[in-house]
């Protein structure tokens, strides 16, 4: 007999003006400096175009999805929790019955499984990728670039210690990221290591055109192969702001001193 799982406490969290069924810790759009921001973000980037095929590799409850299933003929959405997925069902449903979105597929798979190269794919690739874990997707990121021909891809690294501070654990764990000093300076983790090491280990990464950064991680926006945002999406990105809260002030704090402040 299979044994049921029990089903998380969920919250209801109003969103773009419809309900949305939540997990009690997720981060909430509306609510944090990041999640305003990612919204933001994604907005700006959906409305560059209407997207052949989108694909949403963390879907979760399906905020960003629904932002892209507005100006998508197609997304695939990915989420691995078949709670969360359940939940991301009935939020995307409201939107189709309003006539909002187009076509959404939600696969309640593990990403991975998806992304291996498969015929479909590699025949008709998606235009837009969004890889938003909470920690490491290097492996996603490795699998897609196998096939991803011209597009964008909104890139998220949420390597959690590695960005607030110097954590000597997450050395170990991740000792390929690269470090927020070098000896005792302080360099700027996301243009001056993280970018620079994406596009030397990524050459189909053409050009990061933004990127954005607080305590938790760094979400980059990229042109892959020979795809162009339009000139428009690249004035509204440059407008956003790249350093978000506590990471502002930190970084603020690092260029007076010039040293490193946290060894522990």
């Amino acid at each position: 007999m299979r044994k049921m799982r029990k089903m998380p406490e969920m919250m209801i969290l109003p969103y773009d003006r419809k309900f949305f069924f939540v997990a009690n810790n997720t981060t909430r759009p509306e609510k944090t400096e990041g999640g305003v921001e990612k919204r933001k973000v994604n907005e700006i980037v959906a409305e560059d175009r209407e997207w052949d095929f989108v694909l949403d590799c963390y879907a979760g409850f399906g905020i960003s999805t629904s932002i892209f299933a507005k100006h998508a003929k197609k997304v695939v959405a990915l989420e691995e929790d078949f709670n969360n997925a359940s939940a991301m069902w009935v939020n995307l449903y409201q939107y189709y019955q309003a006539n909002e979105i187009g076509y959404v597929e939600i696969l309640n798979d593990d990403n991975r499984s998806y992304l291996n190269p498969a015929p479909e794919l590699k025949q008709h690739p998606p235009n837009l990728i969004d890889l938003d874990p909470f920690g490491s997707c290097k492996k996603q990121l490795e699998l897609a670039l196998e096939w991803m021909k011209d597009g964008a891809l909104l890139l998220t690294n949420g390597h959690i210690g590695r960005i607030s501070r110097n954590m000597k654990w997450v050395e170990k764990v991740y000792p390929d990221i690269g470090k927020r000093y070098i000896g005792d300076k302080a360099v700027d983790w996301p243009e001056e290591y993280y970018i620079p090491w994406l596009q030397e280990n990524y050459p189909q990464l053409r050009r990061v055109v933004h990127f954005y950064a607080h305590p938790t991680s760094v979400r980059c926006v990229c042109e892959v192969g020979e795809f162009k945002f339009f000139e428009k999406t690249i004035q509204k990105l440059d407008k956003r702001p790249k350093y978000l809260g506590k990471y502002k002030d930190m970084k603020k704090n690092e260029e007076k001193n010039g040293k490193r402040v946290n060894k522990s």
